[in-house]
């Protein structure tokens, strides 16, 4: 289970790097999620260094859409904001580790941060119930982030 700590940043870098990188808005995730057909697609980072772990992101399709049109500078239904979703996923999930990394554990600490990678739709639902995962929303869409993080 996420310390309380691991929260308040995660949280924290989530909106911030969201607000920041993509113009989009959080807020707490109120509503039921209905996890029978939430539809979402995930990527992963993993970090190495004092501290190891993953971070996964899963976000409708239709949100990364509009992260991609925002951080593009085009409109949500061009062609290009469909195609580049999965890596505006990616991209952010990128931010989100680095400043997750750095609020967590300062910045003199090394880490090494793998390339972030799609993943399997099949790891879904057990991660959406998981006791390290953190759902928030965004642009009236639930997004789940996993944290996944052991000392070594």
């Amino acid at each position: 289970m996420l310390s309380n700590e691991i929260v308040k940043i995660a949280r924290r870098v989530i909106c911030d790097i969201l607000e920041g990188a993509a113009f989009v808005f959080t807020d707490e995730l109120y509503d039921e999620i209905p996890l029978e057909s939430w539809a979402a697609q995930g990527v992963k980072i993993e970090f190495e260094g004092s501290t190891n772990g993953e971070i996964h992101m899963w976000a409708p399709p239709e949100f990364l859409s509009i992260c991609a049109a925002n951080m593009l500078g085009i409109e949500e239904t061009d062609g290009a904001a469909l195609k580049g979703r999965v890596d505006a996923g990616k991209e952010i999930l990128n931010m989100v580790a680095g400043l997750f990394i750095t609020e967590s554990y300062g910045d003199e600490t090394v880490f090494h941060l793998s390339i972030p990678e799609e993943l399997k739709k099949n790891s879904l639902l057990e991660e959406m119930e998981s006791a390290d995962s953190l759902w928030i929303q965004a642009e009236g869409q639930a997004l789940l982030f996993l944290f996944k993080v052991e000392n070594v």
